[in-house]
């Protein structure tokens, strides 16, 4: 027979909720939304898998730190990155490439 499961702390949550991954979450959610409506589900789509790293470094930046993203074929040894420097290019790159790509649209395109 199928026992629930208890709400201790062998079942807690490994991730919190905080104010900031919410906010890069609701950021990124806006830039999908402005995507789609801008230029279509196509594009969301893009938008969507584009910020799956950044928000990775954001929501778990001590498990990103961890990854070993060398080559087999190379022998040096793996740099370890400060999980912070990873939140700050999570955060660079969600604010940034759309600052840049307004900037650019708006200066590439004709006014009407």
């Amino acid at each position: 027979m199928l026992t629930p499961m208890k709400n201790d702390g062998d079942y807690g949550r490994s991730v919190n909720v905080t104010l900031e991954r919410m906010a890069a979450s609701l950021l990124v959610t806006t830039w999908m939304i402005l995507a789609y409506v801008r230029f279509g589900f196509p594009l969301a789509v893009r938008t969507f898998i584009f910020y799956l790293l950044p928000l990775a470094f954001i929501w778990i930046p001590d498990l990103m730190s961890k990854l070993d993203w060398r080559s087999n074929q190379d022998p040096t040894p793996s740099l370890f990155i400060p999980p912070n420097w990873l939140r700050l290019a999570g955060w660079l790159l969600i604010l940034a490439v759309p600052a840049a790509w307004i900037t650019f649209f708006r200066h590439s395109c004709p006014p009407e």
